[in-house]
């Protein structure tokens, strides 16, 4: 009898291995199959297709699937990690362009939703992924044993994230926009500046400090940074940069050349999901500005290293 119980207790420790293995860096698959919540997701032709049987949720064929609805691109790879202390799971749906959509089980049991949240802001050039007990330090945490399943993303430079962090619909103001520090410089793959740029965004208490190093420039202060609602666009203002010239709108049958130079501070960069800031360097004829004289380009593309 005692035999049997150390035989039946070793199997139940490999299945909870096999269920819930820790901190083991995983690449995407076409097929994953999460055995204690009964989910396996399959990628078809860039589409994702789910099959959900636990006691909670019965397909109504064991060999049914459930399309996902809302994929905002080609899916390229699953990934089926768990989040809290509850039966729950997250269904990681990396797309081809390194970005990330997600759906919850709860999800599924508690409104019968198989849609896919927006593309994950402030994720991009995403790999892998690992689950985390919480018993451990990761990159992006630093408290020891924060008690609870949580699902991690990896970039392609190493980079950490706890996806529970971008997941809050209501975040609080202070540290919203924490995903936004780095360093960023310029991509001559996008534009075609010669001379480098350098941006770097320090978070600290939800204020972003910024030194910004041209060959003629090298400014610091805080950065002022809002989203757009408008477009959802997340804007990175620099308030002591000053613009190397603007005249602004040239009214009809008025010469440029006649039009007054202006004081302008304050250069905005829009940032991409490829983890990108970009600003429209000059205008035209009839909007006529400079922001950096010292670059020839017309788009400035500066991409995190």
């Amino acid at each position: 009898m005692k035999r049997l119980f150390l035989i039946l207790t070793g199997i139940a420790l490999i299945f909870a291995t096999s269920c819930r293995e820790k901190n083991k860096v995983t690449e995407p698959a076409l097929k994953f199959k999460h055995k204690s919540s009964g989910v396996t997701a399959f990628v078809d032709d860039g589409k994702v297709f789910l099959q959900v049987n636990n006691e909670y949720y019965k397909s109504p064929d064991k060999n049914s699937m459930k399309p996902v609805e809302g994929l905002k691109g080609t899916c390229r790879g699953v990934y089926i990690g768990d989040e809290g202390n509850d039966i729950n799971v997250l269904i990681c749906m990396l797309l081809e362009d390194g970005s990330l959509q997600v759906l919850s089980l709860f999800d599924i049991l508690n409104e019968n939703s198989f849609t896919a949240s927006d593309k994950i802001r402030g994720l991009s050039g995403i790999v892998a992924f690992f689950t985390s007990d919480g018993t451990e330090d990761t990159e992006d945490s630093d408290d020891v044993g924060y008690g609870a399943w949580c699902t991690f993303a990896v970039d392609k430079n190493g980079k950490e994230y706890m996806l529970a962090d971008y997941l809050d619909e209501s975040p609080s103001e202070a540290g919203k926009y924490d995903y936004l520090a780095g360093t960023y410089r310029m991509d001559r793959e996008n534009c075609d500046c010669e001379d480098d740029m350098t941006l770097t965004l320090s978070a600290e208490n939800g204020k972003y400090a910024y030194r910004l190093k041209t060959p003629k420039q090298d400014v610091s202060g805080m950065a002022n940074i809002i989203t757009d609602e408008d477009n959802n666009t997340v804007i990175v203002k620099l308030p002591e940069v000053k613009w190397a010239s603007y005249k602004g709108p040239v009214p009809e049958g008025k010469d440029v050349d006649d039009m007054p130079e202006q004081d302008v501070f304050e250069v905005s960069f829009e940032f991409r999901d490829d983890h990108a800031l970009v600003t429209q360097n000059y205008g035209n004829a009839m909007n006529f500005y400079v922001k950096f004289a010292e670059y020839e380009c017309k788009y400035i593309y500066l991409s995190e290293k």
